[in-house]
């Protein structure tokens, strides 16, 4: 059975997509002359969008087979979840562990006592 949870997407996260929207096309604007001489110089403003666009909608979790896969942005992997200790929703994420979340209220998933894994799906209790 495999089931399929998307990322919570709040706070920071959007602001900072928001930003990475605005920055390419205040500059094309403000600079409008320099960029239709150069075109090409628009696509490093395009990469913090390119980034955060796959962040921002490519983070999701999944069960299959026993195991949990865990994507957010570059970060990928996979745990079995027999391996699995505690898990603990929390408020604010402390930066402890690997974080694989949009935002600051999720979940800890304790897997020993050097591996703390933090996520954040949509729905905390499904």
């Amino acid at each position: 059975m495999k089931k399929i949870y998307k990322g919570k997407r709040e706070g920071l996260i959007t602001y900072l997509l928001i930003a990475s929207i605005a920055l390419p096309i205040i500059t094309y604007l403000a600079e409008s002359d320099f960029y239709k001489e150069n075109p090409l110089m628009i696509i490093p403003l395009l990469i913090p969008l390119i980034i955060m666009y796959t962040i921002y909608f490519k983070t999701s979790y999944k069960i299959e087979d026993g195991v949990f896969y865990y994507v957010c942005g570059a970060v990928k992997g996979d745990v079995k979840i027999n391996d699995m200790m505690e898990l603990e929703k929390v408020d604010v994420f402390l930066g402890g562990g690997i974080g694989a979340a949009l935002t600051r209220r999720g979940m800890y998933l304790k897997f020993n006592e050097d591996v703390e894994f933090y996520i954040a799906p949509a729905d905390n209790d499904g």
